[in-house]
């Protein structure tokens, strides 16, 4: 019975598994691979990728145009499985390295043609770390998800991004977990087996 108990409690532990569902969230490629796209919509130069202002690690994403988005594409991931989403940006005007605020937009698009936008007004000159989860709306899947860069007038702006995390809670256990639940099991009924047989 104790056997079956300790089963049981493995599984649903093994139900629960985080997963990440953004390939390259920190850059550490040194480009824009996985599933970003350096230009999501918009004229002006791309987003390209340097060493030059990291959050963390090497690299960050970097911009200079406000009509230019940073684009990362999913998978028809639904808002319901994301138990995490966040990421840093960093703001600062061109040749101006003092204080004021950023205005900078994020659009979401769902698979089913609803698309959002919303605004960010933040300080410059500092790393932010944004929560996305507010900004998802339940019930429907992610198609994609368009940073723009940051406006802060009369001068251009500049915006670094980096350490984009996202994880979900899968109902399906990884096979990796199947096999280690497995083991513990056969684990653990030769044990109990050994037992018997000393008390005997």
């Amino acid at each position: 019975m104790k056997i079956l108990l300790t089963i049981a409690v493995l599984v649903a532990s093994v139900g629960q598994v985080q997963a990440g569902f953004i390939v390259n969230g920190g850059f550490e490629t040194g480009d824009l691979s996985g599933g970003w796209i350096g230009n999501g919509g918009g004229t002006g130069p791309d987003w390209t990728v340097t060493s030059e202002r990291p959050n963390t690690g090497i690299y960050s994403a970097y911009g200079n145009n406000t009509s230019v988005a940073l684009k990362y594409v999913f998978s028809s991931l639904s808002v319901d499985d994301i138990s995490s989403f966040s990421y840093s940006l960093f703001m600062d005007r061109e040749g101006e390295r003092t204080g004021g605020r950023g205005l900078r937009n994020i659009i979401i698009l769902y698979t089913d043609g609803f698309q959002e936008s919303h605004d960010l007004n933040l300080a410059m000159d500092q790393w932010h770390t944004v929560n996305m989860l507010p900004f998802l709306a339940s019930g429907k899947s992610l198609d994609n998800i368009r940073w723009s860069g940051s406006f802060s007038a009369p001068l251009p702006s500049e915006t670094w991004y980096d350490d984009f995390s996202l994880t979900t809670t899968s109902p399906v256990p990884e096979p990796s977990s199947l096999v280690l639940l497995a083991t513990g099991a056969i684990g653990l009924i030769g044990y109990r087996r050994r037992k018997r047989k000393m008390v005997a």
